[in-house]
């Protein structure tokens, strides 16, 4: 990757070990896709709860040459390691897919070729239909006995 790593981390002081755990994930990620540019991870830490804290978020967006960011959606867990874990998985498969589509691996569903739409015809009513119709609406009721 061309070095352009941001790591923000709000709520809470970050070990050393995850800083470091998070650099490997990152280097781990151009296995998917070697021309990766750019990645920011945002962590963030529990509320303050009362009791509990409230669970911990890890958001990563990854910058790719010709295409706009691609953005993990946040992870929320309620240990930070687990949370990591699965904002990082995501992202490999994210840049795993991004990869295939970029070399043309993807194809559609051979069994169901695409087709063109047909227009849409809206009939008008025949002219005997609306003269019966019209026939129909105006009889007259018989009276009550």
């Amino acid at each position: 990757m061309e070095k352009n790593l941001t790591l923000v981390v709000r709520g809470l002081e970050l070990p050393e070990r995850l800083a470091t755990e998070i650099d490997r994930r990152i280097a781990g990620l151009e296995h998917f896709y070697p021309r990766l540019i750019g990645c920011s991870v945002i962590i963030e830490g529990p509320g303050r709860h009362h009791r509990t804290g409230g669970p911990y978020a890890v958001q990563i967006e990854l910058r790719v040459p010709g295409a706009e960011p691609l953005l993990v959606a946040r992870q929320s867990q309620e240990a930070i390691e687990r949370a990591i874990d699965d904002a990082f998985d995501v992202a490999g498969r994210r840049l795993e897919d991004f990869a295939r589509v970029q070399r043309g691996k993807v194809e559609r569903n051979p069994r169901r070729p695409s087709r063109p739409r047909r227009p849409v015809t809206v009939e008008k009513p025949r002219p005997a239909a609306r003269a019966r119709a019209a026939a129909r609406a105006v009889k007259p009721r018989p009276a009550p006995e």
